[in-house]
């Protein structure tokens, strides 16, 4: 599968259609120039393409010479002689990567995510201020209050004549698209069937994924060779926390150290974890922070941490008078 696209100079309005084959070229021309007429009221008199045989052999290429439109057809290779469509391609395949990285949805949805539903309705350099593509094709402005953030989780009303009694009233999906000219919304159910509904309930927080069976099935769907994405590099891993003690918790540290030495020593076996430096760490830090949240105000934090360790030599101890001084 591949896209094809065609850019009206003067508003800059885009339609992109996706082929299954190039011959499909033809028709998608078609309907494309005969709704582009009829709304700017205008006859299309060139178009300007590269040299692929689809575009410039065939039946596409009889029907340009039967209205007289003129065919520019640029040079082998010279890219730039296409115009601002080859930005406008650019700016496709980077806008569905992004949209593809940012749901984290597979390679297999990149058909859905190149359509340019948004594009049309967002302002460009090129056009006066406040102005956008969709207004000067359609003469009014865009209506963007049915817009949800692609490839969000969705819940689609099953109606009343498909659902049994007893059974479920809406079913899980992936938000994947519009449709011009057509009130609702373009979702993919967790088996990866398409559906068009208008009674959606969008949750814009969480990002829709495929059942694991049908997500290992569609993610060895194949990019055009134009379209193929390097493989991201893993994230670095988080570097550990360093704890900084103070010059009373590291001499507190190693006096417990030197004991757990001498206790292993003298009876050959690990000490009771209650009485480890990790637990006795968290202790004092549960107890600072649970200080900290009193309202009184803590101007100390010496004392507080002298008082920790005490507390934490009579709660542990089994005789708790051991540390009481006459």
């Amino acid at each position: 599968m591949s896209f094809w696209a065609l850019l009206d100079d003067k508003s800059n309005y885009i339609h992109v259609e996706l082929l299954v084959a190039k011959s499909d070229v033809f028709s998608a021309y078609c309907k494309v120039e005969a709704s582009w007429e009829a709304k700017s009221g205008n006859c299309v008199v060139a178009i300007r393409m590269d040299g692929a045989k689809e575009l410039c052999r065939g039946r596409l290429e009889a029907h340009l010479h039967s209205r007289g439109i003129a065919m520019q057809v640029t040079a082998p290779y010279a890219h730039s002689q296409n115009g601002k469509i080859e930005c406008f391609i650019r700016t496709l395949e980077d806008g569905f990567q992004t949209l593809l990285a940012d749901s984290g949805l597979s390679m297999s949805f990149w058909g859905d995510a190149v359509l340019a539903y948004i594009r049309n309705r967002v302002p460009t350099s090129v056009l006066p201020m406040n102005m956008t593509p969709f207004k000067v094709m359609e003469h009014s402005k865009p209506d963007l209050s049915h817009l949800w953030v692609w490839g969000c989780q969705c819940f689609v009303a099953i109606p009343p004549e498909l659902h049994d009694k007893g059974g479920p009233r809406c079913f899980e999906a992936i938000f994947v698209g519009y449709e011009e000219n057509h009130l609702g919304w373009h979702v993919q159910d967790l088996n990866g069937k398409y559906h068009f509904s208008r009674d959606v309930i969008f949750n814009e927080l969480v990002p829709g994924r495929l059942s694991p069976s049908c997500s290992s099935t569609m993610s060895s769907t194949s990019l055009p060779s134009s379209l193929s994405l390097p493989t991201p590099p893993s994230p670095a891993p988080h570097p550990p926390r360093t704890l900084v003690r103070t010059a009373k918790g590291q001499a507190f540290a190693d006096a417990i150290q030197v004991r757990d030495e001498r206790n292993a020593a003298r009876r050959q076996n690990s000490i009771h974890p209650q009485q480890s430096l990790s637990a006795i760490s968290d202790f004092v830090s549960f107890f600072a922070t649970d200080e900290l949240l009193l309202d009184e105000l803590v101007d100390d934090l010496d004392s507080l941490e002298h008082d920790a360790f005490s507390s934490f030599c009579l709660l542990t101890s089994v005789d708790r008078f051991r540390f009481h001084r006459p």
